[in-house]
């Protein structure tokens, strides 16, 4: 589901489950966390070999007039949520949220994919 849908039928929430992601701003300065309504998260499984691997593509504006971007105050949390995905096969999940020229890692979650 793109975020557009998510936004517009709020009816397709509805029964889903989600695990939540806390994002702390630790430092003491407000940070830019992100542009429009979008985080620049991305989700990825480990695969067989041990390896983090990207199940998604990360969200890319066709044009960017107008956003806003948003910001998080020192000692402040943003909370999100990432969909649980159902399967058959075992696997650990995290998010990785990336920013201009790095990367920060959720924790693993445990949880089961479809593998095709």
């Amino acid at each position: 589901m793109s975020v557009w849908e998510y936004y517009k039928k709020p009816e397709y929430r509805v029964g889903k489950k989600s695990y939540p992601i806390f994002i702390e701003n630790k430092s003491s300065d407000t940070l830019s966390i992100g542009l429009g309504d979008i985080l620049p998260m991305i989700t990825e499984t480990k695969d067989t070999l041990g390896e983090w691997t990207e199940i998604e593509r990360p969200f890319i504006y066709d044009c960017g007039t107008g956003l806003t971007e948003l910001y998080l105050p020192p000692n402040e949390i943003v909370i999100t949520a990432l969909r649980q995905n159902f399967g058959t096969t075992n696997t650990k999940f995290r998010v990785k949220y990336e920013l201009a020229d790095s990367a920060v890692y959720s924790n693993e979650i445990n949880g089961k994919i479809q593998i095709e």
